[in-house]
């Protein structure tokens, strides 16, 4: 495919995407592939998100930009608004999710992707990036060389199939040696028994107190309200999350979600939002049947309870491994002393410059911020 003519006499310029690019977008798309781009390198085809689309009243939205070069595409990205506490007071932040460039497959192209970026801030300072696949990944490095601050989320995981882990967990078969043992393992008794003392050692302590109750909601209702009331002042960060918000980032139509209302001793205690896939051929799961805590909530008190609530549907779910990520401490720590493992993350949050001035100093409230699956774009696997 032979590349479109440059117009050497204007500047790449943004601007949003309507109706008339869209042929512009598909051949972009085309030339990103033919040059080598990874396969997921494929950016939305029309100008209405399929995922958040803008709507009146909805003050949790996506938006798409493109970089154009005459009429050229040489670039895009997305920027999802949303309504967040920020240390008490209430602030909108960007999410720029989605951000794709020529330069990833032509040199003379590579100036494209500050230009997006130099974009979205100008748009929206505020903006924070989340996900990215890797420290080691073009867009990461980049926020990093321009002073960002970065960190990978954590990433936890509770086996809840033991037998079925070790014979399916692809990230851990490829090399032949290990791949025997686990089948060893795995055929032998000795690895599902083994999985199970861990995990029970590592749960030990006695988070949940008394039994949880789940009950599963088709949507969120006031109690939501109730629990947003009673938590938000534990997070100096954390995206609303009261009803309003819950039901359009997790619509009532979509089969994927599982909403959980869970309650200790009588009360609300918090609730999850959880998911389960079966997957094939997956780089790292293999053919398991993935179960993922999504988004969940509740004070930092009822933390291991609310997880262990959670974990216990997925399993009823014939979930084979329960994963999460979280990036507040307790939390955290909660996965921890329920049991769960700790597995590699490249799940990054990247915060500009703006943010950080905000959230000073922002070493110490690093760990204090809230975020999981559900403030990056790991919800558009669903849509």
């Amino acid at each position: 495919m032979s590349d479109p003519p440059q117009s050497r006499d204007m500047p790449i310029r943004i601007e949003p995407f309507v109706p008339n690019h869209i042929p512009a977008v598909k051949d972009f798309n085309e030339r990103l592939q033919a040059g080598g781009a990874p396969p997921e390198y494929v950016f939305f085809g029309t100008p209405e998100p399929t995922w958040l689309p803008r709507s009146n009243g909805k003050l949790i939205f996506n938006e798409l930009f493109l970089a154009l070069d005459g009429e050229v595409v040489r670039g895009a990205y997305a920027l999802k608004h949303q309504p967040f506490q920020v240390l008490g007071e209430t602030r909108t932040l960007g999410f720029y999710h989605h951000p794709f460039s020529e330069g990833i497959v032509s040199r003379e192209h590579s100036l494209v992707g500050a230009v997006l970026l130099k974009d979205v801030l100008r748009r929206q300072p505020l903006t924070y990036c989340l996900g990215m696949a890797g420290m080691d990944r073009p867009l990461p490095r980049m926020l990093s060389a321009l002073k960002w601050n970065l960190f990978a989320v954590p990433f936890r995981f509770r086996i809840l199939r033991p037998f079925r882990f070790l014979r399916g967990m692809e990230t851990l078969r490829q090399d032949p040696r290990k791949r025997y043992a686990m089948d060893a393992a795995a055929f032998s008794g000795l690895g599902p028994a083994g999985i199970h003392i861990l995990q029970a050692w590592k749960g030990r302590a006695n988070l949940g107190g008394s039994a949880a109750t789940v009950v599963l909601e088709p949507s969120f209702g006031e109690w939501a309200d109730e629990v947003w009331s009673n938590c938000a002042g534990d997070y100096p960060l954390i995206a609303i999350r009261d009803r309003a918000a819950l039901n359009v980032l997790f619509p009532l139509d979509n089969p994927w979600f599982k909403r959980l209302r869970i309650s200790l001793a009588g009360r609300t205690a918090g609730w999850a939002v959880v998911a389960t896939r079966q997957v094939q051929d997956h780089p790292q799961y293999g053919s398991l049947r993935v179960g993922q805590i999504v988004d969940v909530l509740g004070r930092k008190s009822d933390a291991g309870a609310i997880l262990a609530a959670a974990v216990g549907f997925l399993k009823g779910q014939n979930a084979d491994i329960a994963t999460c990520n979280h990036s507040h401490a307790s939390w955290v720590s909660a996965m921890d002393k329920a049991g769960f493992l700790t597995g590699p993350s490249n799940f990054i949050f990247a915060a500009p410059r703006a943010l950080t001035a905000i959230l000073s100093p922002f070493e110490t409230y690093q760990t204090q911020l809230f975020f999981t699956r559900a403030d990056g774009d790991g919800l558009y696997r669903f849509v």
